[in-house]
């Protein structure tokens, strides 16, 4: 699990200055324009109601530096907005600004998620279920109580991965005025940012390069490792926790492979010519490794023991039933919903058929529930060559499959 990567490609393409130092060092003397710090107030779409405060400072625009705000119209016109030289005043300062703005709203952020109406069922539902448990496990005193940990931690990557990856603006709370540092609110009605003052592109590759070095990177670290601990363990109880993490990581892997196709101008204000496949291949290819990792876990923990224990009556031979054992009556339906849902019914909403199947080529990857998936799939075997699989040609391990038993419908569970 040490392998897996879950940050963004570091290059946004607002500046040529190096990634690590836009996380670790402020300006120097010679590029401040101005000596006044200005606090303002930083939001992130669909991330939090309650602001980021920063501090900034105007500085000497480099002929590298991209700072304008642009947009591709419907058209496929481009439209540039003029945004002012600021950066941040102090990368430290912010870091920790952070830091306190994540430990204090990471619960706060995921019941935004749950209770926004875009949000897929499938994955409100999950986030929800992880929540109550977590709110349960809490109630724990045992300090090292690893499963309350690999939540929170998780929790808290959520929150860091969506900040990469969704646009944000600026306002003064302290005037309350349509202005801030200069600028007034958008009024164009083509404008992703409508009635908001988009951020300084310095400010977020400054954010970006921190939130990505000093937060994403950490938290997948300590993630991994405490749910690798809970896959090798021996016992049934932390099931639940295993699953929810697995699940919900499987999906926001595909959320970063989608955001780098399709979100990234909206984020950047960079607009880009459509990206050639060598140049998306890797980070694409990348991220399927993550996800393959994760599931070659899953699928080597869920299994039975032994060919002499009887398999499960609903999930086959696939499942150890003895898991089922040591979690709650809504967590038992959402498992089983789930199973029903994406290995029975995806055709209806959730894939096209020829997609799933295998034949409909690179799109597959960035559907956000299509790795998530894959977790319900008997005998599943990883993919050696994702190049080869988006072509259409599969080249997968040997495998003999065992028939796993009718599967009875969910009506039939619930009533039992």
């Amino acid at each position: 699990m040490g392998e897996i990567q879950l940050s963004l490609p570091c290059n946004l393409g607002i500046t040529e200055r190096k990634f690590q130092s836009l996380a670790e060092h402020d300006l120097t003397d010679d590029e401040w324009m101005s000596n006044k710090v200005e606090t303002v107030q930083l939001m992130t779409r669909g991330l939090c109601r309650h602001p980021l405060n920063i501090r900034v400072r105007l500085f000497s625009q480099e002929r590298y530096d991209r700072l304008n705000y642009s947009i591709r119209t419907r058209s496929g016109d481009k439209e540039h907005m003029h945004l002012p030289p600021y950066a941040l005043a102090n990368v430290r300062d912010t870091r920790r600004s952070f830091q306190a703005y994540l430990d204090e709203n990471f619960i706060a952020s995921l019941k935004e998620q749950i209770d926004k109406e875009g949000t897929h069922p499938i994955i409100r539902e999950h986030y929800l279920e992880a929540l109550m448990h977590y709110d349960k496990l809490c109630d724990d005193f045992d300090e090292d109580n690893k499963e309350r940990q690999v939540l929170k931690d998780f929790f808290k990557l959520r929150m860091a991965l969506h900040h990469c990856m969704s646009p944000s603006w600026v306002y003064d709370e302290s005037t309350g005025s349509h202005k801030c540092l200069g600028v007034y609110r958008v009024k164009d009605e083509k404008h992703p940012l409508l009635h908001r003052i988009p951020t300084p592109r310095m400010i977020v590759a400054q954010l970006y390069a921190i939130v990505c070095t000093k937060f994403v990177d950490t938290l997948t670290e300590k993630v991994l490792h405490n749910l690798e601990q809970l896959y090798s363990r021996a016992k049934f109880q932390p099931f639940f926790t295993v699953y929810v993490v697995t699940f919900l990581l499987l999906h926001e892997v595909s959320l970063t492979v989608g955001h780098w196709k399709d979100g990234r101008e909206v984020f950047t204000g960079i607009i880009k010519e459509p990206m050639l496949p060598q140049t998306t291949e890797p980070f694409a290819t990348k991220m399927c490794h993550n996800a393959e990792i994760l599931l070659l876990h899953w699928h080597y923990y869920r299994r039975k023991p032994n060919a002499s224990v009887a398999g499960d009556n609903f999930y086959g031979d696939d499942m150890n039933k003895g898991f089922l054992s040591d979690v709650s009556g809504s967590q038992k339906f959402l498992v089983k919903k789930t199973w029903v849902d994406l290995k029975q019914k995806f055709t209806n909403e959730l894939f096209d058929e020829n997609d799933f199947q295998g034949s409909g080529g690179l799109e597959l990857d960035f559907h956000p529930l299509y790795w998530a998936s894959q977790m319900f799939v008997e005998n599943w075997v990883p993919f050696q060559h994702v190049s080869a699989r988006r072509k259409g040609t599969s080249t997968t391990a040997p495998w003999t499959p065992r028939t796993p038993p009718e599967i009875p419908s969910l009506e039939e569970d619930r009533r039992i």
